[in-house]
């Protein structure tokens, strides 16, 4: 893949079209020009298949550009009720234990409010901030679809963390 093209392809595609080129080089008796010491190899432990999105990162969610409107109040009473009732379930235990979802805040609802209760940093790096490791990072991420699994058809773009008043 030259030029923007690896930016805008996931592990999956980039295997795929390695795949390709090793069998264009094997039929076009071109293999020795495939000669690459270890150092150079792009290697993963577990391969990608998500969508990317407009930025070159990962897009979780179908993009759409339909305007998105507030559920009604008795609505997100609901959702809420689901997320406090399955959050033990959809958190993992680390952060379970320590966090209640609140409340949706928000124009239209799309940011969940969750209190937290202790001075240990989550997975993903701070209770406010992403950690720079893409890993770490992901964590966040599978929080965020499992919240919006639980709430479907409502989704969350953000996930807001209060610290609980001691």
């Amino acid at each position: 893949m030259i030029l923007s093209g690896w930016v805008y392809s996931n592990d999956f595609e980039k295997l795929m079209r390695w795949d390709e080129t090793i069998r264009w080089t094997d039929s076009n008796n071109c293999s020795h020009l495939l000669n690459f010491d270890e150092l150079s190899y792009y290697e993963k432990m577990q391969i990608t298949s998500y969508d990317i999105g407009p930025m070159g990162g990962p897009m979780y969610q179908d993009w759409d550009f339909e305007s998105k409107k507030r559920p009604l109040d008795q609505e997100l009473d609901t959702y809420l009720s689901q997320l406090v009732s399955g959050w033990g379930d959809i958190a993992p235990d680390s952060i379970a234990l320590v966090t209640k979802p609140m409340a949706f805040s928000g124009k239209k609802a799309r940011n969940l409010i969750v209190e937290y209760s202790t001075d240990n940093n989550p997975p993903w790096g701070e209770w406010d901030e992403l950690s720079p490791d893409r890993d770490e990072r992901y964590q966040f991420t599978i929080l965020r679809r499992k919240v919006n699994e639980v709430i479907d058809p409502h989704k969350v773009d953000h996930i807001t963390f209060s610290k609980a008043n001691d």
